[in-house]
């Protein structure tokens, strides 16, 4: 490649006005220095489409969420049981909710067991869907169902 600038895209902002976004390869080494960041870091021309900040929870923070979430969740679908097992469209509902149980019991084991030092395997995968069949089986429409 040579050294001229390359359009990777047009953006529109707020107003509506075209924006071009140039960027030039950049040669083994270069280094670009950020404002007020003091330290030289790598620089890469899609500097831009990279977020700044930090936009993924931490271990604990993740593991306390789903364990909220999973609480909520098994709670909301416990009380309106009569209610979900009255009618198809509330059965395939429940079944979804189950569905959330799962998804939100592996994030906890697998969260737990990285904050242990261990390796998420298929034990954590069937611990919680053995956790979700038994949330399911007060459903006695969602067993027959799955059978």
């Amino acid at each position: 490649m040579n050294g001229s600038p390359k359009i990777l895209n047009a953006l529109h902002n707020t107003q509506g006005k075209r924006t071009e976004v140039l960027l030039r390869p950049i040669s083994s080494g270069e280094e670009h220095r950020s404002a007020g960041a003091g330290a030289a870091i790598p620089f890469s021309p899609y500097q831009s489409l990279i977020p700044s900040k930090k936009v993924m929870a931490g271990t604990g923070s993740s593991m306390l969420l789903s364990f909220l979430l999973f609480t909520v969740v098994l709670s909301v679908q416990e009380i309106y049981r009569g209610k979900l097992a009255s009618s198809e469209l509330f059965t395939i509902l429940g079944g979804f909710s189950s569905a959330v149980l799962f998804l939100l019991s592996l994030t906890f084991i697998g969260n737990f067991q990285e904050s242990s030092g261990m390796k998420t395997g298929w034990g954590a995968v069937i611990l919680s869907e053995a956790i979700a069949l038994i949330a399911a089986s007060t459903f006695p429409v969602l067993c027959r169902a799955a059978l």
